[in-house]
């Protein structure tokens, strides 16, 4: 999931300095998968690369670059006895300082994220350090890519999320799910139920029609309050799934009819009595 792209947002705009550190690469058994991220703040870290020795490493790594104007590097941890891992593998792993200022890249990277558009995320190292957003009709970046590099990175967007590295570049594959879920009703069983989907890469949309209803939504989770929530049925995209379970038969029954007229759900799911 790519929540960490408007933590991200949020830390810098609150005067905060951070570091992403990233899985760029692996060889043989690793906690995570190439492309797992998290942030490192001086209060907090935001994600997760795996935990155990490698994330405790990594995160004092981190918080000693904050502030600093470092660039992008790339460590090499090798999981056997030294680690105290038994996963035994090679990660290397990104790690980037930003200071409090709020970078042009990642405004591209919200913008495209907000288009529901898949983009590459190229980040130079060394001599080559700078940052640059790909996507099929677009590259933004200090300066142009080597064309290898450029044309690696398109065919990265055909396979998804991911990351690998490219001579003196990590390519990173941004792309937003397409896994799209729409809960009505907030009372105990909806609020369960969004606590459980909002661990999955989902778009999620939770939607009641009572003031005040929703206390801690979680982040990644767009939380609705709406007078007339079956209107809301004609917001979500083709081929969505719908999980019905507000405190009134009207409601539902005006929903449900909604879901079934579009002829277009991937699931409809009602809870209720059997009347």
């Amino acid at each position: 999931m790519n929540e960490w792209v408007d933590d991200l947002a949020d830390t810098l705009a609150a005067g905060e300095p951070a570091v992403i550190v990233t899985v760029a690469g692996l060889r043989g058994s690793a906690p995570r998968e190439a492309g797992a991220k998290m942030l490192v703040t001086r209060d907090e870290t935001i994600g997760t690369i795996g935990g155990g020795q490698l994330e405790y490493q990594c995160t004092r790594i981190a918080v000693d670059m904050l502030g600093a104007k470092d660039l992008p590097s790339v460590r090499r941890f090798p999981l056997g006895a030294s680690m105290g891992q038994c996963c035994g593998g090679v990660v290397e792993v990104l790690f980037e300082p930003l200071d409090a200022e709020m970078p042009g890249w990642l405004a591209d990277l919200r913008g495209l994220h907000g288009q529901r558009l898949p983009a590459a995320m190229v980040t130079g190292i060394g001599a080559h350090a700078g940052k640059f957003i790909v996507a099929r009709e677009l590259e933004s970046g200090p300066g142009a890519l080597p064309q290898e590099v450029r044309a690696q990175a398109l065919d990265a967007l055909e396979k998804g999320p991911g990351a690998e590295r490219c001579a003196d570049y990590v390519i990173e594959t941004i792309v937003n799910s397409d896994f799209n879920i729409a809960v009505f009703g907030a009372g105990h069983v909806g609020a369960a139920v969004v606590q459980l989907l909002a661990k999955l890469d989902c778009n999620l949309r939770w939607i009641d029609s009572r003031r005040d209803i929703f206390r801690t939504p979680p982040k990644n989770v767009r939380a609705i309050e709406s007078a007339e929530p079956a209107l809301e049925v004609a917001a979500m995209p083709p081929a969505s799934c719908y999980l019905v379970m507000t405190h009134s038969h009207a409601i539902d029954y005006e929903i449900v009819s909604r879901i079934l007229l579009r002829n277009d759900a991937r699931y409809c799911g009602l809870i209720g009595s059997v009347s």
